[in-house]
């Protein structure tokens, strides 16, 4: 079983020599200058550890508790927004954020940020009465002592990640990176947006906001430079929102009831990316006018009144 692997080579904390390491030729690190000091620490860009670190989402991937887990949400129809696809969905995102932030550990980042991804949500599925995020914390600790690829330090930063991940002033506070990708890819996943629709039987009790997630189709985010904007992209299918009877407009208003999912992310990345502004970018694709897009901008000025 994959979740059950062990091996000789898994790097702890440290390695004894650079040279005698089998992927010297593939490391950026060993190549320019062999003087650093790794021998004490295993450099962040290791190649020895990345694959190691995408060999542990892999087996987290197929664990089967996570895979019970996620059985439950995509059956239950009040969690199936929170499910794998949305799980993707905000590593993408959160990969997207970390590509404009490019700090030193930059890649490693990149497999911290899909590890926390795939164990954020899977609180949810415990009795009522349980906060889910303190909850999919437990479940990450839980799981993450079942492999042997993560130092400590690493370990402790997907678990704060998951438990700041509706936390702002933590995570604008906590000076991690992903601890901050996390949060932004959570918060502009729009959760039922990542996922097909589906026949709901309440419908008529969804809110504004939730009738438009159900018809987007991508969301994806960049910066412009030098400007310094970050721009938001949604597209959501107009022709699938008319079919669904929710219309076919997408508007500010819809965001009322949750202003945090735009708010919030401005805020982490103008800390973390230096933006001076944030602007929304919405666009429409249609089956019904083929090759004919609409297209409506926001800037975050017209959130912060909600």
């Amino acid at each position: 079983m994959l979740f059950k692997y062990q091996s000789n080579n898994v790097l702890v904390q440290t390695i004894n020599n650079c040279v005698d390491c089998r992927d010297s030729y593939d490391c950026d690190i060993y190549t320019r200058d062999i003087t650093v000091d790794c021998r004490h620490k295993i450099p962040d860009r290791c190649p020895k550890l990345l694959k190691q670190l995408d060999y542990v989402a892999t087996c987290l991937r197929h664990h089967p508790e996570v895979q019970k887990r996620l059985r439950i949400v995509a059956e239950e129809p009040y969690l199936y927004d929170h499910g794998l696809a949305h799980a993707d969905v905000v590593t993408t995102i959160g990969n997207q954020f970390l590509d404009a932030y490019k700090g030193a550990s930059f890649r490693k980042d990149l497999c911290l940020v899909r590890i926390a991804a795939l164990l954020h949500e899977l609180g949810r599925v415990e009795a009522e009465g349980h906060d889910p995020t303190f909850a999919s914390a437990q479940v990450a600790e839980c799981l993450l002592s079942q492999v042997s690829g993560l130092s400590l330090t690493d370990k402790l930063t997907i678990i704060d990640a998951i438990l700041y991940q509706n936390e702002l002033l933590h995570v604008v506070a906590s000076e991690s990176p992903v601890v901050a990708a996390l949060y932004f890819g959570d918060k502009l996943s729009f959760g039922r947006a990542c996922m097909k629709s589906k026949v709901l039987k309440n419908i008529l009790e969804l809110s504004d906001f939730d009738k438009q997630a159900y018809s987007v189709m991508r969301v994806s985010f960049r910066v412009r430079r030098p400007e310094m904007t970050g721009v938001l992209t949604i597209t959501y299918d107009r022709h699938e929102a008319f079919a669904m009877g929710f219309g076919e407009e997408f508007t500010a208003e819809a965001f009322t009831e949750c202003p945090e999912l735009i708010v919030g992310p401005y805020e982490v990345a103008k800390k973390y990316l230096g933006l001076k502004d944030f602007r929304i970018r919405v666009r429409s694709a249609s089956l019904l006018y083929p090759g004919e897009q609409e297209e409506y901008i926001f800037s975050v000025e017209d959130f912060k009144f909600l």
